[in-house]
This record gives C-alpha cells, sequence and structure tokens, in this order.
C-alpha cells in the first residue's frame, strides 16, 4: 500500500480520535476485510464466476454512536460510483 494510501486513514483515525475518543478500528487491506455474494450465472459473462471474486469493506471501519463509519480512500482517485459496491453492506444484505 502506498504513502498516499495510508497517509489519509492514518490522518482521519487521528482527528477522530481528538474529537470523539478513541475507537478500535478494523479493515485495511487484507483477505479477511472482504466480502463476496452469491452469484448468478445466467447474468454472468459466459457463465464465469472465479473463486475468490469480493469486494473490500473499506480501508478502515468502526462503531460509534450505534453507527458503522467506514472510511475508503483510494489514492488513484477511483470515481465515487465505485462506492455503489458498499450498498449491499450499507444495506445489511451481506
Amino acid at each position: 500500500m502506498g504513502k498516499l494510501q495510508n497517509e489519509f486513514p492514518a490522518a482521519f483515525k487521528e482527528r477522530f480520535a481528538r474529537r470523539f475518543g478513541e475507537v478500535q478500528w478494523s479493515g485495511g487491506q487484507r483477505e479477511g476485510n472482504t466480502a463476496s455474494l452469491v452469484g448468478n450465472l445466467s447474468l454472468r459473462h459466459n457463465n464465469v464466476m472465479r473463486n475468490g471474486e469480493a469486494f473490500e469493506l473499506g480501508d478502515a471501519r468502526c462503531d460509534y454512536a450505534r453507527r458503522t463509519i467506514i472510511i475508503e480512500y483510494d489514492s488513484g482517485q477511483v470515481a465515487l460510483s465505485n462506492l455503489l459496491k458498499y450498498w449491499p453492506y450499507i444495506r445489511g444484505e451481506l
């Protein structure tokens, strides 16, 4: 993970702690920080679903005041539409 990819989440966590207190953060660029959905092969190109297809659940996340806070920072400046991948997670569908 590059320098920029680490700097923003670290700065966010630091400022969050100063304002709201310490919380336990999880997430990151690890295999355990992914989720996948059962796919419908009839909707896939050439009916192919690869083993290990998954999406990341955020660079960091925590629970605070009965809410889940997810930080996703992409130093490559991926378009905002990339956040669509979180909708099933946010809606509790995973």
